[in-house]
């Protein structure tokens, strides 16, 4: 797992994480970065995923990204707060 760049995620019900990790790589298919994002279950924390990135982005699409997680288009936490 690349330690660099990981996003800790909440888990909430009726989230497809896969589904929207999957729209925003389909957003950036020609970026290097979105070939290798991989998800994982949380060890510590049970309620939470980690999001790792075997591509470093640069840190304007990392912020991008966690955005997106949190905010985008009619999923993630938007319907939480």
């Amino acid at each position: 797992m690349n330690l660099e760049k990981y996003i800790i995620f909440p888990r909430k019900e009726g989230i497809e994480l896969e589904k929207i990790i999957q729209e925003m790589a389909d957003l950036y298919y020609d970026v290097e970065y979105t070939s290798g994002i991989e998800i994982y279950a949380s060890k510590k924390e049970t309620d939470f995923y980690i999001i790792n990135f075997s591509q470093i982005p640069d840190f304007e699409r990392f912020k991008y990204f966690v955005n997106y997680l949190a905010w985008g288009e009619n999923h993630a936490l938007q319907n939480e707060v």
